[in-house]
């Protein structure tokens, strides 16, 4: 759940991805749990996780961590 404040639409949103096709997606719980499809990338989904501030990075199988920005 993101509990960052640079990305308020994300703001209280479970976010999670798809390994295979590289699809993040977010479920938000104030709007009947409705599913959205975040943003779609070449990447192989291996984890997310979070700084000290609650701002969402998410994490390459090859190793990279990508921030998410507004």
């Amino acid at each position: 759940v993101y509990r960052g404040k640079q990305i308020k639409a994300l703001i209280g949103k479970y976010v999670f991805g798809d390994y295979c096709k590289g699809t993040i997606w977010i479920i938000d719980k104030y709007n009947n749990f409705a599913m959205q499809k975040l943003l779609d990338t070449k990447l192989k989904i291996s984890s997310f996780g979070e700084d000290a501030n609650g701002e969402l990075y998410v994490l390459d199988y090859k190793g990279k961590a990508y921030k998410f920005v507004p």
